[in-house]
């Protein structure tokens, strides 16, 4: 078992659920939805994780392809980027990031509570004036995940 942080273990998840060619603005959301995925199971341990007394694990079963040393310049800038910052909802919690991959081209469900990775893309092509919080917001805001605006929060 190794224990490493979240922003070295965002750099070893990123460049496997996101690809790096795409938009700046879709890698942070992504790393931020990484690392808030991350810290919701480090506080919150399920299985598989628990079966080898881990928080999260390499196995995928957790839903996060973590390869290490698998980042790339652009997703290790986005990493860097967002260094520290996590996500909460409105009650100042962290929450389970849920993502799914979506489909190419389409945006996603509005505060559905799961964000779409391909949607992430999609609104940092279509809308660059979006910044991350703004495409978090998207999916997480006002869902099952938070009542109100997502916040971030500082580590």
């Amino acid at each position: 078992m190794v224990n490493i942080g979240f922003d070295a273990y965002t750099k070893d998840v990123l460049p496997n659920e996101w690809y790096a060619s795409w938009e700046e603005e879709a890698l942070k959301a992504g790393a931020i939805a990484i690392k808030t995925y991350a810290w919701y199971n480090a506080t919150y341990p399920r299985k598989p994780a628990t079966d080898y007394n881990a928080h999260l694990t390499d196995k995928w079963q957790n839903y996060q392809h973590y390869v290490p040393n698998s980042g790339t310049t652009e997703t290790d800038t986005a990493v860097d980027d967002v260094s520290g910052i996590f996500m909460r909802n409105s009650d100042g919690k962290v929450f389970d990031a849920q993502y799914r991959a979506g489909t190419k081209g389409e945006i996603g469900e509005s505060f559905g509570g799961v964000l779409s990775q391909w949607g992430t893309q999609f609104i940092a092509l279509n809308y660059p004036q979006y910044n991350y919080y703004t495409i978090l917001s998207y999916y997480y805001s006002y869902s099952d995940k938070s009542s109100d605006l997502i916040e971030t929060g500082n580590y």
